[in-house]
């Protein structure tokens, strides 16, 4: 009985742990990503506050597109309650979306992610994501009302710092309405890319050979 409570402490430890430094690696960045805390921890050059986005250049934070817009489709958020729901702007570049002053490990590579929806179809999205002014990719987006993830990836050489931003490139009066959720700035691919980054996969490799052994060890006692 002893041996077997002995094993069985010592796997949950190294299961535990594995969990432990696994997270550790799985930090994301941004702040309020999910938007559940409002219109609080970024900034944008659309404007807000009107409660209805009948204008283009306005974003609102809520639960339901159709409560800014009639015609706005009624969608559910990708994560949580809350989501960004925009009018995109006639004017080429303008940031929708920003964060400043994000602390990076130099000489890391970095996933940029976000999920969107259209909520009309006319004229869907294209954003460019950016990091400190430069472009690092862009994505198209569908008439879809279905959410869809897009992400890029960026190393960050010598920097250990970043401003980070979703630049809005239509221009399109008719449609180019849209919602954000679940934006991400972390060193852990999105789950469609998910490939186990190195750190972590020693670390579930040791933990399984750690329980490997001590099954070996059970059996010969």
């Amino acid at each position: 009985m002893k041996k077997m409570l002995t094993k069985t402490f010592t796997t949950a430890v190294l299961v535990t742990s594995i969990a432990t430094c696994s997270q550790a690696f799985a930090t994301n960045l941004v702040i309020n990503g999910s938007f559940e805390n409002g219109s609080t921890g970024f900034t944008s050059s659309y404007s807000t506050g009107s409660h209805n986005l009948f204008s283009a250049g306005q974003y609102e934070v809520g639960s339901n597109p159709q409560n800014y817009h009639p015609q706005f489709a009624s969608i559910l958020a990708e994560d949580g309650t809350n989501m960004m729901v925009v009018n995109g702007a006639e004017a080429p570049g303008v940031p929708v979306w920003a964060e400043s002053g994000l602390t990076v490990a130099a000489h890391t590579t970095y996933y940029f992610s976000t999920w969107v929806a259209s909520v009309t179809a006319p004229a869907p999205t294209t954003l460019q994501f950016n990091i400190n002014g430069n472009s690092v990719g862009t994505l198209q987006a569908t008439s879809s009302t279905d959410w869809q993830q897009f992400y890029t990836t960026w190393n960050s050489g010598d920097a250990t710092a970043v401003n980070i931003s979703l630049v809005n490139l239509n221009t399109h009066a008719n449609g180019n309405d849209f919602a954000l959720d679940n934006i991400a700035f972390d060193t852990i691919a999105p789950a469609s890319a998910a490939v186990p980054e190195p750190a972590s996969a020693a670390l579930i490799g040791l933990g399984l050979a750690g329980i490997s052994l001590l099954r070996r060890r059970h059996k010969k006692a």
